[in-house]
């Protein structure tokens, strides 16, 4: 027998130990009970554009009825830019009144169809929004309807009027 002969056989023999000794290792390793993955149809529906328009009316628009609490609706409704603090009953609702006429003004715009997605990839642009309001995250998402002042955005998964009072 040759040298190359005895030397295959013996890296032979070192790799088929290898592969035992692997197998035999990775068979005693049991795995976690992972969960179960849904299947498509149990999937939550990503929402539509009618979806958001209509929450937004029922959130923000339905709740804004005569017998509404000025002060309150706007604390826990709505982000003023530039720190803007509501401290008296006259001013919101003068603000309240502002976003009255804004909503029953502007009726049509208020529809799936006018709703914008504001998607930006300038960052300068997210940031003074991010400035502007005071918000610890840019809103995702952030939308609006045509020719509106009112800015509709999920912040920390809550939904919220962005207003800037110089504006409407």
């Amino acid at each position: 027998m040759s040298f190359t002969t005895i030397a295959l056989c013996i890296v032979i023999i070192i790799v088929a130990i290898q592969l035992t000794y692997s197998y035999l290792t990775l068979s005693k390793l049991t795995c976690p009970d992972c969960p179960e993955c849904p299947t498509f149809d149990d999937r939550s529906e990503i929402p539509s554009t009618q979806s958001f328009s209509t929450y937004i009316y029922n959130k923000f628009i339905i709740s804004l009825d005569d017998d509404v609490n000025s002060i309150n609706y706007l604390k826990f409704n709505v982000l003023f830019a530039n720190n803007y603090i509501v401290n008296f009953q006259a001013d919101a609702e003068s603000i309240i009144s502002k976003i009255r006429n804004e909503f029953e003004n502007k009726k049509s715009l208020f529809t799936a169809d006018n709703l914008i997605y504001v998607q930006t990839t300038d960052e300068n642009a997210k940031k003074k929004l991010i400035q502007d309001f005071n918000l610890p995250v840019y809103p995702t998402p952030l939308v609006k309807y045509n020719d509106s002042n009112l800015f509709f955005g999920n912040i920390q998964n809550e939904w919220k009027i962005l207003i800037d009072v110089t504006k409407i």
